[in-house]
């Protein structure tokens, strides 16, 4: 769906036709999106298994996918996307080798995980919390700065030896060529939104991260994370590796 979303921005013909929201990780070149807008949340990701799974902790999960490599499956969605990007880290970090599995959303990821088809899952807290507020899935962690006010009791995975941060912005981009006073109406209203009371309860209550850049902001972010997010698509076969020039 993202991907999609950002090929429709790229293709607009008109400078303000279209706006991507929900801006989760950087395309591989972010040059024709010449404004950023802003971001407003971190939609973190998770690592959650079946209550009865013999995994406890993430050093449990990573152990397991090191000692037996490719066995251990792990539900995502769409390929390159921040649960994608999660376990890639994680595999960089430990050595070990996951065997990721795309479903068509969130809800059948964690379904997946509940029928016992997959280990676990790396989606989006939104779309587990209400397993794990049954009882039926277990939260081995969440990639976040801090725990989040919602979960004391789980902890992050960088408390548990992994340095990981990972989740789907809630942010927007323009095509280029968007004008200027444009751009500055959309970096007043996104500033807006963020401080209101109704935003600042959506994200207590969906648990995501209390993250906000101004369109400056996200324009710095998104160049310094070129690098990063190119490897990782063309390691994971999913853009093809540019040639160097001779």
């Amino acid at each position: 769906m993202r991907a999609v979303a950002a090929q429709s921005v790229r293709r607009s013909r008109r400078r303000s036709e279209a706006i991507l929201t929900s801006y989760c990780w950087p395309v591989r070149d972010s040059s024709r999106f010449r404004y950023a807008l802003g971001v407003i949340g971190l939609d973190l990701n998770s690592l959650a298994v079946r209550d009865d799974s013999p995994f406890k902790t993430v050093k449990d999960l990573v152990a397991a996918a090191k000692a037996k490599p490719k066995t251990i499956n792990v539900a995502i969605t769409f390929p390159g996307g921040s649960a994608h990007q999660l376990i890639f880290r994680l595999e960089q970090l430990t050595g070990a080798k996951f065997n990721t599995v795309s479903f068509k959303s969130g809800t059948d990821a964690a379904t997946a995980v509940l029928g016992g088809h997959v280990h676990a899952t790396a989606e989006n807290l939104g779309e587990v919390m209400p397993y794990v507020e049954s009882g039926r899935l277990t939260l081995l962690g969440v990639p976040a700065i801090r725990r989040p006010a919602g979960l004391p009791n789980v902890p992050t995975l960088k408390e548990q030896g992994f340095d990981v941060h990972a989740g789907g912005f809630r942010g927007f981009v323009a095509p280029a060529g968007i004008p200027r006073e444009v751009v500055a109406v959309w970096d007043a209203t996104l500033a807006k939104v963020h401080k209101s009371a109704a935003w600042q309860e959506y994200m207590r209550r969906n648990m995501y991260e209390d993250v906000y850049m101004n369109a400056e902001e996200m324009t710095r972010w998104l160049a310094s994370e070129q690098a990063e997010i190119a490897r990782f698509l063309t390691e994971m076969g999913l853009a093809v590796k540019k040639e160097e020039k001779k």
